[in-house]
This record gives C-alpha cells, structure tokens and sequence, in this order.
C-alpha cells in the first residue's frame, strides 16, 4: 500500500530489493528531484512532462511567465525547464528575474528552445542558464541534462552547507 509497483519489494539475498537496490535508490533520489517545466506548446509540454516523470522525476507544467511564477512560490521546484519563446514574457526575460532574485539565484535552469543560433546560446547561458538545448532535441540528451543539472545542483548545495557549518 502506498509503494511504488517498480521496483519490486521483498527481502531478495538478504537485503531490501536485492539485485533491484541500486536501481530503487536512484529512483527514489530522481523522484524527490522536482522540475518546473515551462513551454507554450501543449503537447510538447505533456510529451516531456511525461518523458521527465517517466524517468523518476516529479513536475509542475506551466504555459507562460504568470503561471510559472506561480509554481516557483506554490511547489518550489528544484531545477526549471524553459522554452524562450513564451507568450508575453519571454523565457530569457524570466530567466533574468530567476537570477536577479536571491531565493532563486541557485536554482538551475536548462533553457530548451528552437532558438538555436548561436546569439541566442550565447545569450542564454550568459544570463544563467545551465545547458541550453536546441529542439527538437533526443530524449536521452533531456534526461542527461536534467540528471548532470541535479547532480550539479547536489554537490552546490553540499558545498554550501559544508562552508555554513565550518
């Protein structure tokens, strides 16, 4: 009751899960990873929130600026996920609010836009954007990005607890 179907549950070689214990350990780490996923496009926006869930990791969807600054106070997520090319606001102009705010500084951002020139990359990663992808882009290439975005994220903020106590 209450656990997930996958991986299984039981006492396998004498351990939790047995030969599945690795496994359920990531997915267990993904799963409390949270991802705001901002795009325009709603059937891009459901194909890759269910990609990004299907790989283990929990997401909020947001079509525009308004309602994304409303999932930022309402779930906080860990990392974003955004398109530039936004009705109203654009990505890269909520990607400077990100980072001109102190609460938000820290958190990453993988910008995914079919601006692809290489102004727009430029620009993007310079505002603060952690990895900039173009579209379409492959799904093991999202994945990655998100996972090496959460690692990242992890080791920053290990750091930064590290200096706080010492």
């Amino acid at each position: 009751q209450g656990r997930p179907f996958w991986p299984p549950a039981g006492d396998h070689e004498g351990r939790p899960y047995g030969a599945f214990a690795p496994i359920r350990k990531d997915w267990e780490a993904r799963m409390a990873y949270h991802i705001l996923l901002v795009d325009d496009a709603p059937e891009l926006r459901r194909m890759v929130g269910e990609l990004l869930e299907g790989a283990g990791y929990a997401v909020t969807l947001a079509a525009d600026c308004a309602q994304a600054r409303r999932a930022w106070t309402e779930s906080q997520p860990d990392a974003a996920l955004l398109d530039v090319m936004l009705p109203g606001v654009s990505g890269i102009d909520l990607l400077r609010r990100m980072k001109a705010s102190p609460a938000l500084r820290e958190i990453p951002v993988v910008m995914a836009t079919a601006k692809g020139a290489e102004y727009d990359r430029i620009q993007g990663l310079d505002i603060g954007a952690d990895y900039y992808l173009t579209k379409p882009f492959g799904v093991m290439e999202l994945v990655s990005c998100v996972k090496a975005v959460q690692r990242r994220a992890g080791a920053h903020a290990q750091l930064r607890r590290a200096v706080r106590a010492s």
